[in-house]
């Protein structure tokens, strides 16, 4: 069984209804990984710009995690089972 010991999400939302603050962000990304949970594990975010085709810059951000842990001697990754659904709950809970 092939094991993928990396969780990856691109956050790119609607620049129309405005910028979210860096607080902002991290309140959306600690929802998402105690959604998925991935809480505690080790992580690492990039944020960036890149313009439309307008010229007009956007903001977003990617995160990995990694899925590894070590229990009883082996190296496992953290199930994540149904993440569509759970990142949906978790911006319907995160939107106004």
């Amino acid at each position: 069984m092939k094991k993928k010991f990396f969780y990856s999400l691109s956050l790119n939302l609607d620049q129309a209804q405005g910028r979210l603050t860096r607080e902002q962000y991290f309140d959306l990304i600690e929802r998402a990984e105690r959604g998925l949970g991935l809480r505690n594990q080790r992580r690492f975010i990039v944020f960036h710009e890149k313009r439309d085709e307008k010229g007009i810059p956007r903001e977003h951000c990617h995160v990995v995690w990694s899925r590894a842990y070590i229990n009883d001697e082996k190296i496992r990754a953290v199930d994540v089972k149904n993440d569509r659904l759970k990142l949906r709950a978790v911006a319907q809970e995160f939107l106004p």
